[in-house]
């Protein structure tokens, strides 16, 4: 979300599945920056990868009142987990640049050049 739509990490922490339109190919994003609201594309791969977390999240009981990005226990997603975790996982990806939320943001495929 962070990558292929372009969310700040505030915002893709505070979605939930009514946010979320799949066959649409798009997300509302309901309390950006400056409190605006505004719909954000996604691109149908990102679609896929939701759609798989989506089916996991209903494996594992968690229903509309848990926030779409959660832990497997279902509690909200911090920040601060987010913000240790993807340096972490870019290691393991072997990728020798800094990750962070904010970059991915301003790196994405959402981008036009």
């Amino acid at each position: 979300m962070l990558y292929r739509a372009g969310l700040r990490h505030s915002e893709a922490l505070a979605l939930y599945l009514k946010d979320v339109d799949l066959r649409a190919g798009t997300i509302a994003v309901l309390h950006g920056k400056g409190d605006r609201s505004r719909i954000v594309g996604i691109d149908p791969g990102a679609c896929q990868v939701i759609a798989d977390w989506v089916e996991r999240r209903s494996q594992l009981g968690f229903g509309a009142a848990t926030t779409l990005f959660c832990t497997m226990r279902g509690t909200p997603m911090k920040t601060s987990y987010l913000k240790t975790v993807l340096p972490k996982l870019a290691r393991q990806a072997g990728i020798g640049k800094r990750v962070h939320p904010h970059g991915l943001r301003h790196t994405g495929s959402h981008r036009r050049h």
